[in-house]
């Protein structure tokens, strides 16, 4: 049965003046559903791109007395999202690694992968968290910038740049925690990451893992 509409606004109400209305809700970890790349990944075995949003890089052992549990897409709130740390020194059975497309003609140059993150259904993000591969060979993500896409064609000239280019570092650490990225909140169902160039590798490039940062609607 529908709710009388001055019992709805008494509700509304009373959550306004505790400070809690439906535009401060607490933001969340957002985990794609799908994703898929450009070009191939180095072979369909090592490197699947799945492995980028998959947690396959966190655990549940205790690891330097540091508990790296998994998240709840949508549900852990993005303030803990420092806390979660990934195995990220090219283990390749967690990370994904991709080809760097190589050119001879007209002159020497290369083009790098672009990733393409489906949420399933519109969401509201303002936020980016990478979890960068350390490999020691230079294949970590260096710059790269993300474009918002609703209807997954690149063509057509809807997409929007989300903040600037951003720069990527790695530790050199066996495990590390997420270096984030914020922008202005905006609506999309797709994300393109477009990479510009990694930290020094001839031939592959790769990451351990991805999440956004997803905000409520307001009304």
């Amino acid at each position: 049965m529908k709710k009388p509409l001055t019992a709805t606004l008494g509700i509304t109400a009373a959550l306004l003046t505790l400070g809690k209305g439906p535009a401060d809700a607490v933001s969340t970890i957002l985990a794609p559903v799908s994703v898929s790349i450009s070009l191939g990944s180095r072979n369909p075995v090592v490197g699947e791109p799945n492995n980028l949003i998959n947690q396959t890089n966190f655990g549940s052992d205790m690891i330097e007395g540091i508990l790296t549990a998994l998240y709840t897409s949508r549900v852990t709130p993005w303030s803990d999202v420092d806390n979660f740390q990934a195995q990220s020194n090219r283990t390749e059975s967690s990370d994904w690694i991709g080809e760097i497309e190589l050119f001879t003609e007209p002159v020497l140059s290369s083009r790098y992968p672009t990733i393409t993150f489906d949420f399933d259904a519109e969401r509201q993000i303002q936020g980016f968290a990478l979890w960068n591969l350390n490999s020691n060979d230079g294949e970590g993500l260096n710059q790269f910038f993300l474009t918002s896409d609703n209807d997954n064609d690149v063509s057509n000239g809807s997409n929007r740049r989300l903040g600037e280019i951003f720069n990527a570092t790695t530790r050199r650490e066996e495990f590390v925690r997420p270096q984030t990225f914020s922008f202005t909140p905006l609506t999309t169902r797709y994300v393109h990451l477009n990479i510009l160039s990694n930290q020094g590798h001839s031939t592959d490039v790769g990451i351990a893992e991805v999440a956004f940062q997803e905000v409520p609607f307001e009304f």
